[in-house]
């Protein structure tokens, strides 16, 4: 299950360097600014777990040694836990972005 989400994420993680996650979506929204930084926040903690998630998984694969290998994919569900956890922090439980006058997600 967590794979499929941390594949779900990095199919996500693909569209936030394109153009409608930087700024220029949100010119026609009075909301944007502060909705976009949210989003490029989100963007990130995703970028940067699954950098590391990579990582582990890169170095598992070279990893001939059974101990390490199991090591290494205890580490790797380890990051995608705390990715998991600074997204949890960041969203919250309602999972929407929300600014100092209320909700900002858009219907």
């Amino acid at each position: 299950m967590t794979a499929g989400l941390v594949s779900t994420l990095g199919l996500f993680q693909a569209g936030c360097g394109n153009s409608a996650l930087n700024g220029q979506s949100a010119r026609g929204s009075g909301r944007g600014p502060s909705l976009t930084a949210q989003v490029q926040k989100f963007c990130q903690i995703v970028s940067d777990g699954d950098k590391e998630v990579e990582r582990l998984r890169a170095q598992g694969r070279q990893e001939n040694n059974p101990l390490r290998h199991d090591a290494l994919q205890r580490q790797e569900v380890l990051a995608e836990d705390k990715m998991f956890d600074a997204l949890y922090a960041f969203v919250g439980p309602s999972g929407e972005f929300t600014g100092p006058s209320g909700s900002q997600r858009q219907n």
